[in-house]
């Protein structure tokens, strides 16, 4: 059995938000956007205070996040890939040979 490094809610919300930008506005704090659907603001409040997402373009009405560098890491690093079955290859011979008789 596989483990992981990371926690699985954590993993699962990461995945989530992978390749997605999420948007907050200024004057409607209780709307986080992520893709095309809202993000719960506990996971967007513990995503920011643990540094897995950092700001990249601020404007007058919000601003946007993106996952960090930290963030990628964990996904890359923090499930192990599972082993390939090793398949045993039994050697055959290239040519048959015909007995001409």
């Amino acid at each position: 059995m596989s483990k992981t490094a990371a926690s699985k809610p954590l993993l699962q919300l990461l995945v989530r938000v992978y390749n997605q930008s999420i948007q907050t506005y200024f004057h409607f704090p209780d709307v986080i956007i992520c893709g095309s659907h809202r993000l719960d603001e506990n996971d967007f409040h513990m995503l920011l205070s643990e540094a897995y997402i950092e700001i990249y373009y601020v404007d007058s009405f919000g601003q946007l996040y993106r996952l960090s560098k930290k963030a990628h890491h964990l996904l890359q690093d923090g499930v192990y890939k599972r082993k390939q079955k090793q398949v045993d290859v039994i050697p055959q011979n290239l040519q048959v040979a015909i007995p001409f008789s």
